[in-house]
Order: C-alpha cells, then structure tokens, then sequence
C-alpha cells in the first residue's frame, strides 16, 4: 500500500524502493508442509506481479522506457491477465515510439476490461483508458475495437490475455472520468 500511495505521489523514486522491498519480501520461500502452501505461494505470485508493474510504472516515471519494459513483460508473465499490466506496456511502448506496440497492448487491455463486472470502476477504468488511447491511435476507425474483434494476437513471446473477449459487443457505460490513468493502474482484474 505504501507503494501505491508513493505512485499515486508521483514519487517515483520512493515507490521503486517500495516495490522493491515488496518483491524481496515476496519471493521469501513458504515452508514446503505448511498447510496453507499453495495459497501463500499464489499470493506471492500475485505480489511479485503487482511488484513488478510497479517497478515499469516508476521506472517509465524516470524516463527508463527499456528498464520498464523489462518490468512490464515480467509483470505479464507472471499475470498474463492484467489489464493494468497490458496498459503499463502500452505507455512505454508510446513512449518508445512504437504506436503499432501499444495499440496491441491497448486492445489486450480493453479484452480483459471485457471480462470484468459489466459497468464495475475496474472495467470502466480499464475500458476508459485503453479506449481513449485507441481512438487517439486510430483516429479514422468508427468502430470501437472491441466490436470489431480485431485485435492482434500476442506473438510468441509475449504474454496474452488470460481470455478474449472481443468478439463480445458489449457497450460501455465509461464515465468521462474513468480515464484517469492513476484509477486504471491501480484497478485489478
């Protein structure tokens, strides 16, 4: 939590220290005859992921595009269903001036606000932002990309979507200010 009040700060240097700190604490190994094993470990695989974003939110923050790079695609690997792992991944590919990048990852992020709770913050959130960026990126485009089904598959080393929802035409009700990207980045799927 002390991580997410520093982001949320526009401290990045103090919310790297944190997500850092939470990454040690989070790969700490659970005693093999604990019973409560395998949820402890599953927790701390999530932790490691939230970690891990964290770490590319702060990182593109400074400037570090390439550092954060690493840290989006390690946070997908270890959660290939987050809609703000594939919104992080798409604002350093923007900011590594690669739009064909980001819209790709806009749209997993748009599939994966599909499955969630229909008109939910999360998935207005998560909606709002990755809509927003793709009718910045695609101007021309009437439909939105959700309707459309046309979303690029992952190649074979990136991580996809847990689900693909796009062929789901589903309106959403996205209030003007679910497009905070503060929200979107903090909302988990």
């Amino acid at each position: 939590m002390l991580a997410v009040a520093y982001e949320q700060q526009k401290d990045s240097v103090k919310a790297r220290e944190s997500y850092e700190k939470l990454l040690k604490a989070a790969q700490v190994p659970v005693d093999p005859k604990d019973p409560g094993k395998e949820t402890k470990e599953a927790n701390q695989v999530a932790a490691q992921a939230e970690a891990h974003r964290g770490l590319g939110q702060a990182l593109l923050q400074e400037g570090k595009a390439e550092e954060a790079l690493k840290e989006a695609d390690e946070s997908l690997k270890l959660n290939p269903g987050s809609g703000p792992g594939y919104l992080l991944r798409a604002r350093i590919q923007m900011a590594r001036k690669q739009p064909e990048l980001a819209r790709r990852d806009y749209r997993y992020a748009l599939d994966v606000a599909m499955t969630l709770p229909q008109g939910s913050p999360e998935q207005n959130a998560l909606a709002g932002e990755a809509l927003t960026a793709l009718q910045q990126l695609e101007p021309k485009s009437t439909a939105t990309p959700a309707a459309t089904g046309t979303a690029t598959p992952a190649p074979a080393s990136s991580p996809a979507p847990a689900a693909s929802p796009s062929a789901v035409a589903t309106p959403l009700a996205i209030p003007s200010a679910a497009t905070n990207s503060t929200t979107a980045t903090n909302a988990t799927p």
